[in-house]
């Protein structure tokens, strides 16, 4: 069955989390705890589908894959960051 995204499989405990972040990223609750990428991002992407005021964050340990930021948040500082422009 092809899927648009890769099948990242780990063992042991579930250790990819959907969390929510304060805005400094100093504190998170962590919503969910995943064994797999797939049904992690699918739980994030339904988490920002309606643009939340609040920062969602999926990520594997200390990786980072997945990063939503709210709009009141956004500033040109903030921009440049997040949408290089690639030049």
């Amino acid at each position: 069955m092809p899927t648009d995204f890769p099948l990242i499989l780990t063992e042991g405990p579930p250790d990819f989390w959907v969390e929510i972040w304060n805005d400094d990223s100093s504190h998170f609750i962590r919503l969910h705890a995943y064994g797999r990428f797939d049904p992690a991002l699918a739980k994030w992407r339904d988490l920002v589908k309606d643009e939340p005021a609040m920062r969602v964050v999926m990520r594997h340990r200390a990786h980072v894959y997945r990063n939503y930021i709210p709009k009141r948040l956004h500033n040109s500082y903030d921009r440049s960051r997040e949408y290089p422009s690639g030049d």
